[in-house]
């Protein structure tokens, strides 16, 4: 069986949960410290993560016949919002604001909840639109 691309992109969430699981958990002990090293690690994933979806989920998506292209527009939108979020936490953690730095890593949580359902409707379009070679190089390029 194909691989599928709903499945490479459930794996990067992983990896991505399990960053934001680990700030979560050292911000709700009290140890900023250790919550903004972790959201450092985080940062860097979802900036990962993000350059590959508008380098090659998007477009792929796009050059879909039916594509929902507003469903693009407004991933493309809770990027920045995603970046945001991220920037707010980091200078609530900077400045050892926890009350501030909690309500980031809620807003967060909730708009990575909403970004995945999202992408993953994107994922399965592909999946569906995609014959099998294409499908294996465009796995291949997410996995970069």
């Amino acid at each position: 069986m194909t691989p599928s691309i709903v499945d490479s992109m459930a794996g990067q969430h992983e990896v991505l949960d399990a960053r934001l699981i680990a700030t979560a958990h050292h911000l709700d002990a009290g140890a900023m410290a250790a919550a903004g090293a972790a959201l450092v690690e985080l940062a860097a994933g979802l900036r990962q993560h993000i350059e590959v979806e508008e380098a090659h989920l998007f477009p792929a998506f796009e050059a879909l016949p039916h594509a929902d292209l507003a469903i693009a527009v407004e991933m493309r939108t809770q990027h920045r919002n995603l970046e945001q979020l991220v920037a707010a936490m980091r200078a609530a953690l900077d400045r050892r604001d926890r009350s501030t730095a909690l309500h980031a890593k809620a807003a967060l949580h909730a708009a990575l909840g909403r970004h995945d359902d999202d992408e993953e409707a994107i994922c399965a379009a592909l999946d569906r639109g995609l014959d099998a070679g294409a499908r294996a190089q465009l796995i291949a390029q997410l996995g970069r």
